[in-house]
């Protein structure tokens, strides 16, 4: 590990009983120019997300429980909700996914939320319009 790398750990929600047994947690090495899409990257190239029939399921990723991107497997697009969180607190977060299947319900925990929407959520919103 160099100087400007670090590990974190990411966790992720089980999909089903049988994911109970697994470890949904693993040990990656970033660095401070990492961004979202390529973090997500390396994760797909640990096999992180699990294979999921149908394959149309969102990943939420929370950062200290602070949602900065979410991830859509049917069509790999990437939708950056929060950019500058993950920036400022990449280095000492705590990570976690959050599985959503369908994907409708990402939008109705979207619309549900008590906050502005901000334009990475709007751009979620229309995303998962084009998909459902």
């Amino acid at each position: 590990m160099n100087n400007n790398s670090y590990e974190i750990l990411v966790s992720r929600n089980s999909v089903c009983m049988a994911d109970d047994v697994n470890d949904n947690q693993i040990k990656i090495q970033i660095n401070e120019t990492t961004s979202i899409k390529d973090f997500i990257s390396i994760l797909g190239t640990h096999s992180f997300f699990p294979s999921i029939q149908g394959n149309n399921v969102a990943w939420t990723l929370t950062i200290n429980k602070n949602e900065v991107a979410t991830y859509y497997t049917k069509t790999s697009n990437i939708i950056i909700i929060d950019n500058d969180y993950w920036e400022e607190n990449k280095k000492n977060g705590i990570y976690d996914f959050k599985y959503y299947s369908p994907i409708e319900k990402r939008l109705y925990c979207i619309q549900d939320k008590r906050v502005p929407i901000n334009n990475g959520l709007l751009k979620e919103i229309k995303h998962i319009d084009k998909i459902k």
